[in-house]
């Protein structure tokens, strides 16, 4: 157990070191004689009471610091709350990245009514202005709340401790509640680590008292000495030096026995009538009849690559990757039926999976600050395209590096029209990039940058594609393209937990020299090219996670048979202990990337090519 021990210590005084640091990063409101500004408003928690003074202090820290959303935190805050805020949200880091989760202390908010007015139209449904006052008592309609509205407000966003805000009760019930809905389909593996955590405290104490009585006294005296100086969190902060295990323990109980509901969600039922519908016929019918050809140069020397399932969201079917011996091309056949892509792609991209798939794509801004800086030295882009973008979460990034550029999004789904909702974008087009191409006179030679980012593999027709952005460009134009690399040697290793396979949703998987030869037909030439410069850092991590998602597939899915108490249980416990797993899945793929650029192989790689 010392090791155990140690670990604790050495965790216990690293978060004491972090919490501190972005306690002190959190701005006190102060008091003022300003008038409210009119474009201000206040979502106020129903059960408490916002006062004028602070109304003023808040509308004034805002317009200071141009802020356009404020979070107000109560400095009655008990000490535990504000350290439990600190590790799940670093203040400065929360500002600075666009894409980081947006979160509340679900008391007050200060907001702009141009935040508002968008939010009316988007997330908070109808066609006019949010109403402040439709938000009511719930935990999980205050944290689906702050993170709308970071997206909304994604650089404008920030929070400060309000001196003469009430803090509210937080029970069991409430904890349970923003678990379920901050944390997603891993919920229930960090109650689980909490309470390992409390268990291995309380026995290395016993077990090895020199490291364990001090990884406990580092636990103890965690939240005083981060808070140590603040002119906040002051209540419960001795008593938590005395007692804060058997409270922690106690408070983990009533959380976990809160969260025991074995019924699944109510947007899931409602749905489940719909897949059994669907799926009665059986889904071999969402299959097209196998070509016998290669859709890139017509040769029959044709072999099986792979067979396998769908194991991202785990709907039924098998799914034939097959390989052209004349070219390399790798492709889907038989392919899905216009049906069968949108079976398997329900909710994943849209509804029970827009939230999961949101976090995904939010997870490091960095991956699409990269992909923006690659034209750097080649071109500067007035008018850019980003064709497949979602959400827009590459555009939302890219606009740190080109200020100046007009960023349009094109996206079949209603993501798009989202994107535009959330201003991320400054126009948006919904539907096939070949049609715009050919029927839109707005796009005819009226782009001067078109991206597609892991997009060309989602297609039925890679080349028609290439060229519709052919067509888009103007002379001089340039057209960035990045892709899985299906010559990368784990996708071999790994065989179906590969992720980049990603059945069946990735239609064709071109290798490099082919996507070149394809972009010269179209008047397209190549200028740069990045293989071990794509690498997504993710191979291990990645298949790793899906044999965990295969061992534990998800539960509450419309699509599968209703959960019982034990698959619960055993998805709980498998997602634990595979969690950690990941962590040395990540370190394996940092530790790989070093080699992979030495030997210029990875598991993606790009093209950007030029219009002549």
């Amino acid at each position: 157990m010392n090791w155990v021990a140690g670990s604790l210590l050495f965790l216990f005084l690293l978060g004491l070191l972090r919490g501190r640091r972005r306690l002190a990063a959190l701005p006190v409101l102060r008091p003022t004689d300003a008038a409210l500004d009119p474009a201000h408003r206040f979502i106020v928690h129903p059960d408490v009471q916002l006062d004028e003074a602070t109304r003023r202090a808040a509308s004034a820290h805002a317009t200071a610091s141009g802020q356009h959303v404020l979070d107000l935190l109560p400095s009655g805050w008990p000490a535990d709350a504000f350290t439990g805020y600190a590790e799940i949200v670093d203040p400065g880091e929360f500002q600075r990245d666009p894409l980081s989760r947006g979160v509340t202390a679900g008391h007050a908010l200060l907001v702009h009514t141009d935040v508002l007015d968008r939010l009316g139209n988007g997330e908070g449904g109808g066609t006019g202005p949010f109403d402040p006052a439709d938000v009511g008592r719930g935990t999980s309609e205050w944290v689906e709340l702050g993170v709308n509205l970071k997206r909304y407000c994604p650089t404008r966003m920030a929070m400060a401790v309000a001196p003469g805000l009430e803090a509210l009760p937080l029970g069991p019930a409430q904890r349970s509640a923003f678990l379920r809905t901050f944390f997603g389909e891993v919920w229930r593996s960090v109650l689980v680590f909490q309470g390992i955590v409390i268990v291995l405290l309380a026995l290395s104490a016993f077990v090895t008292p020199v490291l364990g009585w001090m990884a406990l006294l580092a636990f103890h005296l965690q939240p005083a000495l981060a808070l140590l100086g603040r002119p906040f969190g002051k209540r419960r902060r001795l008593l938590f030096f005395l007692f804060r295990l058997p409270m922690d323990a106690w408070r983990w109980m009533l959380t976990a026995f809160a969260s025991r509901s074995r019924s699944e969600p109510r947007e899931v039922t409602a749905l489940r009538a719909e897949y059994q519908e669907r799926m009665g016929g059986g889904v071999e019918r969402f299959l097209e009849e196998r070509r016998e050809d290669c859709p890139l140069c017509a040769s029959s020397n044709l072999g099986v690559h792979l067979r396998t399932g769908d194991w991202i969201q785990h709907k039924p079917g098998v799914f034939t990757l097959e390989n052209c011996h004349s070219c390399g091309h790798i492709f889907q056949n038989p392919r899905l039926t216009l049906e069968g892509l949108n079976f398997y792609y329900r909710d994943f991209y849209d509804r029970l999976g827009e939230e999961r798939l949101e976090q995904v794509f939010s997870y490091h801004p960095d991956v699409y600050m990269k992909r923006a800086r690659v034209i750097e030295g080649f071109a500067n882009p007035k008018r850019w395209l980003d064709v497949g973008g979602g959400h827009g979460h590459f555009c939302l990034c890219a606009r740190e590096i080109w200020p100046e550029t007009r960023f349009e999004l094109l996206d079949m789904s209603e993501s798009v029209d989202e994107a535009g909702r959330r201003g991320w974008v400054d126009a948006t087009w919904r539907g096939l990039f070949p049609e715009f191409a050919e029927n839109e006179p707005d796009f005819e030679g009226g782009f001067d940058m078109v991206s597609m980012s892991h997009y060309l593999e989602h297609t039925r027709d890679p080349e028609a594609e290439i060229a519709a952005a052919a067509r888009a460009l103007e002379t001089g134009g340039h057209l960035f393209v990045e892709v899985p690399d299906p010559e990368d040697p784990f996708g071999r290793v790994f065989g179906r937990f590969w992720l980049p396979w990603f059945q069946p949703q990735h239609q064709h998987l071109v290798r490099c020299d082919s996507l070149q030869e394809i972009m010269v037909r179209h008047g397209l030439e190549p200028v740069l090219v990045h293989r071990a410069e794509a690498n997504q850092k993710a191979d291990f991590t990645f298949s790793l996670l899906m044999v965990i998602s295969r061992l534990a597939p998800p539960l509450d899915v419309p699509w599968r048979p209703p959960s019982s108490g034990m698959q619960r249980i055993w998805h709980g416990l498998v997602w634990f202990l595979g969690l950690p797993l990941l962590g040395i899945g990540l370190l394996l793929d940092n530790l790989w990337a070093p080699v992979s650029r030495r030997i210029g192989v990875a598991d993606a790689y790009r093209v950007l090519a030029r219009k002549i």
